[in-house]
This record gives structure tokens, sequence and C-alpha cells, in this order.
């Protein structure tokens, strides 16, 4: 329900950006570089921030490997719990989302070496989704992150013998 409720209501500022998609030379990207599309209003983001984000990721080639877009909604956004200096993120990540401001939208030129490098990245089927020493670009929103919602208590009379029959 969490997610729906999301999707509702980023959905249609996001999903424009999927029309940046397109082939890039694999040679044009030689240093992270970082353009802001959108301005955010929210907490400049550190080391520390907490935030969730929504993002578009291709290849050289124009093919996208990974996003939050499916089935014309959003998928659960990503969360940065702890912020960026714990996150499980590739450094290409963690050094271009830092400064942005939650609720803004910036896009990302990677070098290979601050993607996934010499090894490349397989799926969970083992299936190469990016060759290795490949610069990436990847758009991301980021947004406020979401509360955590706690799962239901099951009350006590209904885990002792008393309960349930």
């Amino acid at each position: 329900a969490q997610t729906a409720e999301l999707s509702s209501q980023y959905y249609t500022e996001f999903s424009q950006y999927a029309a940046r998609v397109a082939k890039y030379d694999i040679n044009s990207i030689t240093k992270l570089s970082t353009v802001d599309l959108k301005e955010g209003d929210g907490a400049t983001i550190d080391d520390t921030t907490k935030f969730a984000a929504y993002y578009i990721g291709w290849n050289p080639d124009g093919t996208v490997f990974d996003q939050s877009i499916a089935d014309g909604a959003l998928k659960a956004p990503i969360p940065v719990e702890t912020g960026l200096s714990t996150a499980s993120l590739i450094q290409g990540w963690k050094d271009g989302i830092k400064g942005m401001k939650v609720g803004g939208v910036r896009e990302l030129d990677i070098p290979s070496d601050l993607a996934y490098g010499e090894q490349g990245s397989k799926d969970a089927s083992g299936k190469q989704t990016i060759a290795p020493n490949t610069p990436l670009k990847f758009v991301v929103m980021a947004i406020p992150l979401p509360e955590t919602i706690p799962e239901p208590q099951i009350p006590q009379a209904l885990l002792s013998n008393g309960g349930l029959r």
C-alpha cells in the first residue's frame, strides 16, 4: 500500500525523465559529472542524510538495465536509512548524489571505475547486465525517507493457552 501511495505521488513527475535515456559515447564519460534537472527543497544530502531514491540507469547503447518504473507505476524506492557513508551503493552514486537536495532530480554520468569496474554486473540468474569497464548514466530522484510501517502486534491473549481454539 505504501509503494502504491508513493507511486501515485511521484510517478507523473519522475516518469517524464525516462525520455532522457539515449545512446551516448562510451569515451565521453571519463570523470563523474552531475546535472541538476530539478533542484529539491529538502535537506542537502551528505554522508548521514536519510532519504529514498527512484532511479533509471542505462548503458551506452541506450538500454535501461534497471529502473524504478514498472508497468506504469513506481516500484518501492531504494531506502538510504543510515546515510551515504554506509549505504550499499556504487561509489558513483555516493559521490554524485552528495550535495543534491531531497526532492531534487539529478543526472549522473559515472565512469566505470566508480560504477562496476572491471567485473561489470550480473543479474540474479548470472546474466551479464553491465559489461566490464562500462561507464553508466542514471537519473536519480531523492525523496524523503518514508516512515517504516510497523508490523502489527499479535495480542497476548491470542498467543497464550487461553487464545484462539
